[in-house]
């Protein structure tokens, strides 16, 4: 599941405003088994103004929503991505997916989209996941 896909889907569907944020992404059931839904849960943050984390954004103390999306629906949410910009919904026309984050020196590596072979169109998606247009 492209989380920025299902973000910008749960913002358009729910009219959330611009400086909401998806702070935790979690999919149930658990415990190696097929996934079923994900809860997506955020709130419009407030910035730190003091300490050692400030200037960043926490949800301590403000009202949070979860909003949640199956398995099924996202499918039906990539296949009108596809429909809407003919472009891959796993790199989102992209064409690169992210191989590795290396959370110490804060370095990316990125690599082709398996599911487009790098050209960023929907048409490698479309053959290996029997999506019609």
């Amino acid at each position: 599941m492209n989380l920025k896909l299902a973000e910008a889907y749960l913002r358009k569907a729910y009219s959330l405003p611009e400086e909401f944020w998806f702070a935790k992404w979690e999919c149930f059931p658990k415990a190696g088994r097929e996934t079923l839904y994900v809860e997506f849960t955020g709130g419009v943050p407030k910035i730190l103004k003091s300490g050692p984390r400030k200037g960043r954004k926490t949800l301590r103390g403000i009202p949070t929503r979860t909003l949640i999306i199956s398995t099924a629906e996202y499918q039906r949410i990539e296949a009108d991505y596809i429909a809407d910009t003919g472009n891959c919904p796993k790199c989102m026309g992209d064409g690169n997916e992210v191989s590795r984050i290396d959370f110490v020196s804060k370095e990316t590596t990125w690599r082709p989209c398996v599911k487009c072979n790098g050209t960023g169109t929907a048409a490698g998606f479309e053959a290996m996941n029997g999506v019609a247009k």
